[in-house]
């Protein structure tokens, strides 16, 4: 939809947003600023705690549970750990499924429908902060390197009035508790403008996902 114009803002997927379809019609507004890691955030591999894999590459044989094809966490991290390896999901997975939430990923692997999960960090910090026993449950036995927080973004064509106007109203947000207690509940410890630091990571990330296609990593 925002690619074809039909929305003016959205909250995506870095992953997402790496694709041509919006990085080329669409432009970054602001930058959540995430708690732990600020601008970035991570893909985590998480098993139960008694489940004896110590390393991705005792996932195989076990059960998957990934987020949906555009999750740059949720997927496009452990597919490309894949194909470093030369496997196919479908080959190295015993079973496969999507969940599309990280919240549901979670839950799927603590109730042993999957053996492991490929998650956001910043939402399994947030299930972890809202109860110390869950960090009984399950075990990260990788994290990859850090990529670009989702943005909030904009269509490339929307007046520069209305960006601006959109720009105050999401930073607003920060200056009473009420809009702070709004971005604390989706996880959010504050916004910010992208940096030139930010914008190279996020162009990186384009950079990869082209990789992954290039190599057709990206298959069943």
């Amino acid at each position: 939809m925002l690619a074809l114009g039909q929305l003016d803002a959205g909250i995506v997927c870095t992953g997402a947003f790496a694709d041509p379809k919006l990085s080329q019609s669409c432009k970054v507004l602001l930058v959540p600023q995430l708690p732990g890691e600020g601008s970035y955030y991570r893909s985590f591999i998480v098993v139960r705690a008694g489940d004896p894999a110590r390393r991705f590459e005792d996932l195989r044989g076990h059960s998957a549970v990934f987020t949906d094809p555009l999750s740059l966490t949720g997927y496009l991290y452990p597919i490309s750990r894949l194909c470093a390896m030369g496997q196919k999901p479908s080959a190295f997975f015993m079973a496969l499924s999507f969940s599309h939430s990280h919240d549901r990923s979670i839950a799927v692997v603590v109730d042993g429908l999957a053996d492991a999960a490929a998650v956001d960090s910043a939402v399994f910090g947030d299930w972890l902060e809202r109860d110390a026993a869950h960090s009984k449950e399950l075990r990260i036995i990788e994290r990859s390197g850090p990529f670009p927080s989702p943005p909030i973004i904009v269509r490339s064509s929307l007046a520069v009035h209305e960006r601006d106007r959109l720009r105050k109203a999401f930073l607003n947000l920060t200056a009473t508790a009420g809009g702070r207690a709004i971005l604390k509940q989706v996880g959010w410890a504050g916004l910010k403008d992208p940096d030139p630091e930010y914008l190279d990571r996020l162009q990186a990330t384009g950079v990869f996902m082209k990789g992954l296609h290039g190599q057709n990593c990206i298959s069943p």
